[in-house]
This record gives structure tokens, C-alpha cells and sequence, in this order.
């Protein structure tokens, strides 16, 4: 069982354009609708949600998932013992991995003294490369995130998110990239907790796995 998180049911409503994907706040735990699960390697590590049916126009449900509320003392106590399946995936980097981009994950949190501390730190480190959703392709061969973080100096959200997870696992710290939609405030509808969520709103950001305190966005 996870420490400090907390529930959060939502009803939705779809627009028919969503094929059978079923949408939740924070990890998946409930769904009053035939679902099939996903999961990347083990059956508690539920990575999404899809209807058996496509969601037509009109469609509802009601879903349930929960967010951490862990404090930074917390967080920062939570410690690295983490559970083998944790381990075997969210740590996994490919054989050509650039040395360049951990050498500087490395260089970043050398001082940083909990996983905790070296993921704000590197966080703190990539808010500070500008937004910019004109970024060039990287050059055909090279890789997103070094292009990203030595050369181009600005992207968007795939880049800021993907460099901080490769970053992280760099270091011996377990996070993955997630996809999804934020509830943005021009999408909400005025005096009311209902909100149109549409394609603008589709983003993509790290979690990093804290044992006992499970996934924090």
C-alpha cells in the first residue's frame, strides 16, 4: 500500500473523438465502465486504461486515480530501495545512450544528496531552457535529447520531459514519461468544475518512482 496519496474521481463525458481511451487524474485505481488494462511489466504498474468499446458521442464514465501529496521531507525520506520491477524497467537506457547527456546529469547533482534532491535539481536545471514549439529536428543520427540539450537550447514539453527522465535514470533513478492532457483554465467552463478538454491541451511530463510513495508527476 502507497503512503500520502490522495483520491480524485472525475466524470467525463466524451465527444466521440477519442477512439476507446479512458482518461483518469494521477495513476488508474477505478473505472465504472468494461475496461481492458495496461501495464508495462507487472500487474500493479497500470500504465492506462482502454474502453473494450469505442467511446461514442455522449458516452460517460466516472474514474478514479490518485495523486501524490507527499511532502518535500517525505520525498526526500523515501529513500532508494526500490522494488525489483521498478528496477528492471525505469532504469533501462539504450546501449548507444550519448555519454554527454549522463555526464551532465552526473555534473548537476553531484552535490545533491537525496533522489530527491537530484531530481528537483535537474528539474530546476531544464525549466530554464526556453519553451519554444519551433525547435528544428534534430539532425538525422543524432539523439533528441543531446541535440536538445547542447545544441538547440530550446524545445517544448517531449524534450524537456524525455531529457529529465534519461537524465534521471542516468543516475541510478527510476522515472518514466508520461502522456496525457492538463486542465488548462481557458478550457473550463465559467462558475463550474466542467472543463472541454481538446488537443491543445496535450502534453507530455516526467514521474519519478518513490518506494513507498509510488509515482510523482
Amino acid at each position: 500500500t502507497l503512503a500520502q496519496r490522495q483520491t480524485v474521481t472525475i466524470r467525463v463525458i466524451s465527444t466521440g473523438q477519442t477512439g476507446n481511451t479512458v482518461f483518469t487524474i494521477g495513476q488508474p485505481r477505478r473505472v465504472d465502465h468494461p475496461v481492458q488494462l495496461e501495464w508495462s511489466s507487472v500487474q500493479r504498474d497500470v500504465t492506462g486504461l482502454e474502453a473494450k468499446d469505442r467511446l461514442e458521442e455522449g458516452a460517460t464514465y466516472e474514474s478514479v486515480g490518485t495523486v501524490s501529496i507527499a511532502s518535500e521531507e517525505d520525498l526526500r525520506g523515501a529513500g532508494a530501495a526500490y522494488p525489483g520491477w521498478v528496477q528492471g524497467r525505469y532504469l533501462q537506457l539504450p546501449e548507444d545512450f550519448p555519454a554527454s547527456v549522463s555526464n551532465l546529469a552526473r555534473e548537476l547533482t553531484r552535490f545533491a544528496p537525496t533522489p530527491y534532491d537530484k531530481a528537483t535539481t535537474i528539474e530546476s536545471y531544464l525549466r530554464a531552457i526556453p519553451y519554444d514549439l519551433e525547435v528544428p529536428e534534430p539532425p538525422h543520427g543524432q539523439d533528441a535529447v543531446e541535440y536538445f540539450l547542447f545544441e538547440a537550447r530550446r524545445g517544448y514539453f517531449d524534450y524537456h520531459a524525455s531529457a529529465m527522465v534519461v537524465m534521471l535514470r542516468s543516475v541510478d533513478i527510476p522515472a518514466r514519461l508520461a502522456v496525457g492532457y492538463v486542465l488548462r483554465s481557458e478550457e473550463r467552463a465559467v462558475s463550474t468544475d466542467r472543463y472541454l478538454v481538446s488537443e491543445q491541451s496535450a502534453f507530455a511530463w516526467p514521474e519519478v518512482y518513490f518506494p513507498g510513495l509510488g509515482w510523482v508527476e
